[in-house]
């Protein structure tokens, strides 16, 4: 986890993300245009699926 300078002003945090297509490069999308968003839901499921219900 990198530090707020790392992480564009956010403090450390942690992305569980799943995907169900093999990534191009070593970073998956963090946020999807609007008409992206059915097939974005399709290539990365909801993380809750493994982790379980978080909120």
């Amino acid at each position: 986890m990198g530090d707020k300078h790392e992480n564009g002003g956010w403090e450390p945090h942690l992305h569980f993300q799943l995907s169900l297509v093999e990534p191009e490069t070593h970073d998956l999308p963090g946020v999807v245009a609007p008409e992206d968003r059915e097939q974005a839901l399709l290539d990365y499921p909801d993380p809750r699926l493994v982790l379980g219900p978080l909120y």
